[in-house]
């Protein structure tokens, strides 16, 4: 409905949802939430507009979906670890001792032993197709972030030549970023990203620390930066021994 009346030339606005009086008993009409959802549009200082179609909903969709690749395999990872934890003797022996990468390649090819006993048999098939299943997962969501790099550099290609700003983080930058009214200041939007200062004083000292909270759509995972930049250079103090840290050197 939104789409169709900003295509007719309306202006929309979105409000949440509105407060019902607990004096009343919380009376419920779509007459009375028709009312409340007015006067909430009328008195919001900072209205909120619908979201931009076309690039943003383009760019909003597929790291979405990555995101949701990339859950399933976490938890196709776990599943797999239980199995091989709980698999016959001689089956998790040969298999617990690789490596995470090594074992997906070996479940997802394992050798036939029929002469091996039922849950030694049924044990197989659970492997491979779990391990298929990681497989089958990873390539969607490398296929994903090669899309999406390939929408971002058409986009804004500035965009990743920044230090730190890795595909996944430039497109949920320009998906927030897109969103009219949702940041009112680049201060609202440091904070939306975990890089605003807050207070962190305590009694005769005055500094401040990063706001690291952020919500869980917000990238932060070291892989999703390729160029992370220089490090800050540590205090001289910090590069001598624990016992020797904080005594003016001689």
């Amino acid at each position: 409905m939104a789409a169709f009346l900003e295509a007719s030339g309306e202006k929309v606005v979105e409000v949440c949802r509105p407060k019902r009086p607990a004096q009343r008993g919380g009376r419920k009409t779509d007459a009375l939430d028709a009312i409340r959802a007015a006067r909430e549009a009328l008195t919001s200082e900072h209205p909120i507009l619908p979201r931009q179609r076309g690039e943003r909903e383009a760019l909003r969709v597929l790291p979405t979906t990555r995101r949701s690749a990339v859950s399933a395999t976490t938890a196709a990872i776990n599943h797999l670890k239980v199995l091989i934890v709980s698999a016959p003797d001689d089956l998790r022996s040969e298999i617990r001792s690789m490596s995470s990468k090594a074992q997906i390649s070996h479940c997802a090819n394992p050798r036939e032993r029929p002469s091996q006993n039922l849950e030694h048999r049924m044990t197989i098939p659970a492997l491979r197709s779990t391990a298929q299943r990681i497989q089958t997962l990873r390539a969607e969501a490398k296929t994903l972030e090669e899309e999406i790099t390939a929408l971002v550099n058409d986009v804004r290609p500035d965009l990743m030549e920044q230090i730190g700003v890795g595909a996944i983080s430039a497109a949920q930058v320009l998906v927030s970023w897109s969103h009219p009214g949702r940041f009112r200041s680049e201060a609202a939007f440091a904070t939306f990203a975990g890089t605003a200062p807050i207070p962190a004083s305590s009694g005769l000292t005055n500094r401040h620390r990063l706001n690291q909270w952020r919500p869980s759509t917000q990238p932060s995972a070291p892989h999703h930066h390729p160029r992370p930049g220089p490090r800050r250079p540590r205090h001289p103090r910090l590069h001598r021994p624990p016992h020797l840290r904080g005594q003016v050197p001689t």
